[in-house]
């Protein structure tokens, strides 16, 4: 608003309201400012107030996950160095089989009967990843 506009509605005001009772009608507009004013700022400090504790709460959160993180990624680094390790030469790979949870038993019953058992849980690594 230009200051003639405020001129403008400061005339009107006088013309409707009268000379006499103009300082008690702007009293009572800087009243109703003020109170407006205060319950705003209870308002504001309120939410502040009940959201201090999410906040904080927040805080603790993200430094947790943060922590997790930086304890993972030492492990993930060392997975992705070894995966890049397979995939550019895969022949390293060390395929020994794995041994289900009776070897010594297995391993009685081929020296006796003179001929290998055929275990399909002893599978190698390559033979497991090639039925993927």
């Amino acid at each position: 608003m230009g200051g003639g506009e405020i001129l403008l509605i400061l005339l009107a005001v006088l013309v409707l309201f009268g000379a006499d009772k103009m300082p008690g009608l702007a009293r009572g507009i800087g009243k109703g400012m003020r109170e407006f004013q205060k319950a705003a700022d209870e308002i504001k400090g309120e939410l502040i107030n009940s959201t201090s504790d999410i906040r904080d709460e927040m805080k603790s959160i993200r430094s947790d996950i943060q922590k997790n993180i930086s304890e993972v990624k030492p492990n993930l680094n060392e997975l992705k160095s070894t995966f890049n390790n397979v995939i550019n030469d895969p022949n390293e790979i060390k395929t020994e089989p794995i041994v289900s949870g009776n070897a010594s038993s297995e391993n009685a019953e081929e020296e006796s009967s003179g001929s290998p058992k055929t275990d399909t849980n002893n599978k190698s690594f390559t033979d497991i990843g090639a039925n993927i």
